[in-house]
């Protein structure tokens, strides 16, 4: 038991960092590259607003990610968790083979945009 409460207790720290400082993608304001899951949350806020079509466009592996999330869950709590690590790898690799693609046929453009502001750029 002390386990969860451990777990909903970063859950809960993270998510006051969140609501008090806001997000920014570390690899984004620190290289100003965008990251394997850069607008992943810009794809979430469309989803739930059941705009399909702007969720995919913005990163088409969010909704494969709640899915593989909820399995993941699921698995865990029936105590299934010799197939937990295996899922992990096949989704980090779908997300790098969807990030390889995408900074390969999007980047500059929108949405796989530039940060100019980022560290690296502000030490020159």
């Amino acid at each position: 038991m002390n386990a969860h409460k451990k777990e909903i207790g970063i859950c809960v720290v993270a998510g006051l960092l969140f609501i008090f400082f806001g997000y920014y993608c570390p690899v984004s304001w620190i290289l100003g590259i965008p990251c394997p899951g850069c607008n992943m949350t810009t794809a979430l806020v469309h989803l739930l607003k059941l705009d399909l079509h702007s969720s995919l466009f913005f990163h088409a592996l969010c909704i494969p990610t709640i899915c593989t999330a909820g399995f993941l869950l699921y698995l865990y709590y029936k105590g299934y968790t010799t197939w937990i690590e295996r899922i992990v790898w096949v989704w980090a690799l779908c997300m790098i083979l969807y990030y390889i693609y995408r900074m390969i046929f999007v980047f500059p453009q929108y949405p796989m945009e530039i940060n100019h502001n980022a560290l690296l750029s502000q030490l020159r």
